[in-house]
């Protein structure tokens, strides 16, 4: 056999190399998306990942990271309420004379404020920097206001969080505002697992909630 022997498979090619003057045995590398590898260090860096995962699959890791950091566009929080709260405008005006408009100018109006006091709560942040510690601080701000305009406050923060997954803002797997509210508490629904479960899991959330309003009856 010579060497250097190649052996392909798809994309991915491995060489094979003979003992050397400074090396007393075989050696392997590999090449990867156009990355050679050494089989030394494939498999020190594979050892080390594994060590921080703390058993969970490498696979379903590096799948979370594509549907998370990845695809995730950096938008400032401000710029983004600008952005969403300037996209409702137009429908404060009816499209026909004669029509009521779909949105009471209003009630934009209100919510514009709202999310602008959402946003200053955290300058400088971007869309996808805010964790459910920051919604809680948010949350907590509200607790002087009405059981509604909580309700209200609450609602507009969703949407607009649901307008930032649909331009990648945020990831599509943000739990930000999974929890249930009993008047000023709130109860946390304690339970999740991989992005591969989360329609499971988000299910199992609300039947835990349904099983908890059904308890304090």
């Amino acid at each position: 056999m010579r060497f250097p022997a190649s052996i392909g498979h798809r994309t991915t090619e491995a060489k094979i190399y003979a003992p050397a003057k400074n090396f007393a045995y075989y050696r392997l590398s590999y090449t990867v998306a156009g990355k050679r590898f050494s089989l030394l260090a494939a498999v020190s860096e594979f050892s080390e990942v594994i060590a921080l995962l703390k058993g969970r699959p490498l696979r379903e890791s590096v799948e979370g990271f594509l549907t998370t950091i990845v695809s995730v566009k950096r938008k400032s929080l401000a710029e983004a309420v600008t952005e969403f709260t300037a996209s409702r405008e137009p429908k404060t005006k009816p499209k026909r004379t004669g029509e009521r408009a779909a949105l009471n100018a209003k009630y934009v109006e209100n919510t514009r404020n709202w999310l602008k006091a959402f946003a200053e709560m955290f300058p400088g942040y971007c869309v996808c920097d805010p964790t459910k510690e920051h919604l809680d601080a948010y949350v907590a701000t509200l607790a002087e206001l009405s059981a509604k305009s909580r309700n209200h406050r609450r609602a507009i923060t969703k949407q607009f969080l649901r307008g930032c997954v649909a331009k990648d803002y945020v990831s599509q797997s943000h739990r930000l505002l999974n929890y249930g509210r009993e008047g000023r508490t709130i109860i946390i629904l304690l339970g999740g697992g991989s992005k591969r479960r989360q329609d499971a899991d988000i299910t199992a959330a609300v039947e835990r909630w349904k099983r908890y309003k059904q308890a304090k009856i």
